[in-house]
């Protein structure tokens, strides 16, 4: 995922959930394309949102984020600097 700046959201954290980040997703460990997005939501709490998402199925696929501009091989990740979100739910679609 290459993530960019949200532009700056007019509206505080009400009923609708403000965009954090957002990204799109590149072949770095295999093949995944579509968008993600870190949406702020009204509790307080923040939601991983997948848009367009397909990648092969396979096992044990987890969703990782990293504090990194873009990623285009694994070497561009510090390992210890990884935060694991998870397996994921399904192999496309929005989730």
């Amino acid at each position: 995922m290459s993530p960019s700046p949200a532009a700056p959201s007019s509206a505080s954290v009400g009923a609708t959930p403000a965009t954090v980040a957002k990204g799109m997703f590149h072949k770095v460990d295999g093949p995944a394309s579509g968008s993600v997005a870190l949406e702020h939501l009204a509790d307080g709490s923040f939601a991983v949102v997948f848009e367009d998402f397909s990648t092969p199925s396979k096992a044990h696929i987890n969703v990782i984020a990293v504090a990194a501009k873009d990623v285009l091989r694994d070497q561009d990740v510090d390992p210890k600097a990884i935060v694991d979100l998870g397996p994921l739910t399904g192999t496309s679609g929005m989730q």
